[in-house]
This record gives structure tokens, C-alpha cells and sequence, in this order.
């Protein structure tokens, strides 16, 4: 039997490693029965923070997975530089194959991200956050700041204030989410978790929007500049 304190360590050290077949195994169907189940098959997120972006030089996506967030800001005309960081094999043949023309896609894990010029924004969409420790979120979010361009914006999305569809509390703040592909460990970051890492960082200004998804469930926007 494997103690608490000990459960903690693991999720705390290997969260976001321990995903990564997940995303290797899942079908592109099964994805976007995912995506339609939450709400934002649609683009719901994006028609809530194109205002923010439509204008700006580059713009970085992270964890870009089948492409959803990508072909919603090309369809809404976003015609900067649009930039999708992949670390899954399988998603990345997809991402090339559907985008290549379109906007560079980068096969990188977001935690070592580097970047040959210094994007204006950095998109963490759908829940991205929560499949990090909070260790390691802190330290890829200090890697963000650094990566900006100044005055720069980090936009996270998260669920907001209850958890729906996402997992199974397992441990305090820990979740588990399984399928018949394979599971996801996360950690479900909250508004003072991230007002924390917004004053470690060294942000300058934050700002909070909230919406609802097509399914109706309530989801938050933390926009933190630079």
C-alpha cells in the first residue's frame, strides 16, 4: 500500500512525465468527444480571448494537441505569427499535416520551451496548467515570464471554482482522470495559487474573465502581463 505522503511525492515529482501516453494512445475521435463534452469544441475560449490577441505579432500555443485552438484563430483571421508547441509523436504528425502551411509547429515539451524570437503572447488553453504539479507549474510559468516579449501576456484557462468532467480528486488537490486509453494525473490550480505564481514571477498586472461553455460549464481566464 502506498502511503499518503508518498502518493504526494510521486504526483508532485511526475505529473506531467507520467502523461504523456495519454495523448499518445488517444483517438482523434475520442479527443473530440472530450472537447464537445466540456464545451469548447466550438471555440467558446477563443471567441472569449481573441479580442486580447487578434492584433499581436506572434502568438505561442502550448500543448496544441489535434489542432482545435489553432484552426479557431485561423478562422477568425489571426494572420501573425501563430506558433503550436506539440510533444506528442502522434499529434505532432497531425498538427504538420493539417497546419504546416498555416503557423510553425514546434515538437518541444513546454517545460524545456525554447523559442527563437519572443512571442507577444503565450496561450495555455483547456485546462493545460492542471496537468503540472504545482511545482512544476511555478517553474514553466517563471520559464514564460522570461520567454515574453515585454508587456507580453500568459493566458491561462482553467475550471472555475468547481471541477466538472475533468477527474477524481485522489489527493487534496490531485486528480485522476481515466479512459480506456489511459489516465491523466493533474493538479487543479486555483485563483490564489495563481495570484501566487503572478507575484513570484514578477508579473505586472493580472486580469481574471470568466465565462460558461457551450455545456454550461463555468471556466476562467487568468491574463497576466508581463
Amino acid at each position: 500500500m502506498v502511503s499518503g505522503n508518498s502518493l504526494t511525492q510521486q504526483l508532485i515529482d511526475y505529473v506531467n512525465d507520467n502523461n504523456i501516453d495519454f495523448y499518445e494512445k488517444i483517438d482523434l475521435q475520442n479527443f473530440k468527444h472530450l472537447a464537445r463534452l466540456i464545451g469548447l469544441e466550438q471555440g467558446a475560449d477563443i471567441d472569449i480571448i481573441y479580442p486580447f490577441i487578434k492584433d499581436l505579432d506572434t502568438v505561442v500555443e502550448l500543448g496544441s494537441g489535434y489542432g482545435r485552438a489553432l484552426k479557431f484563430l485561423l478562422q477568425k483571421g489571426y494572420a501573425g505569427h501563430l506558433i503550436g508547441v506539440e510533444r506528442s509523436q502522434k499529434l505532432l504528425k497531425l498538427l504538420n499535416g493539417k497546419f504546416a502551411q498555416q503557423a510553425e509547429i514546434l515538437h518541444q515539451d513546454l517545460k524545456q520551451l525554447q523559442l527563437t524570437c519572443q512571442p507577444d503572447a503565450i496561450l495555455w488553453l483547456w485546462s493545460g496548467v492542471l496537468e503540472l504539479s504545482k511545482s512544476e507549474q511555478l517553474e514553466s510559468i517563471k520559464r514564460f515570464h522570461a520567454l515574453l516579449r515585454k508587456d507580453g501576456l500568459l493566458i491561462l484557462e482553467t475550471p472555475y471554482k468547481q471541477i466538472h468532467k475533468v477527474g477524481q480528486k485522489i489527493h487534496g488537490k490531485h486528480l485522476e482522470f481515466v479512459t480506456d486509453w489511459g489516465k491523466i494525473d493533474a493538479y487543479y490550480t486555483d485563483e490564489e495559487e495563481v495570484e501566487e505564481y503572478f507575484k513570484v514571477c514578477h508579473f505586472s498586472e493580472m486580469h481574471t474573465v470568466t465565462y460558461q461553455t457551450s455545456t454550461g460549464y463555468s471556466r476562467i481566464f487568468y491574463i497576466l502581463k508581463k
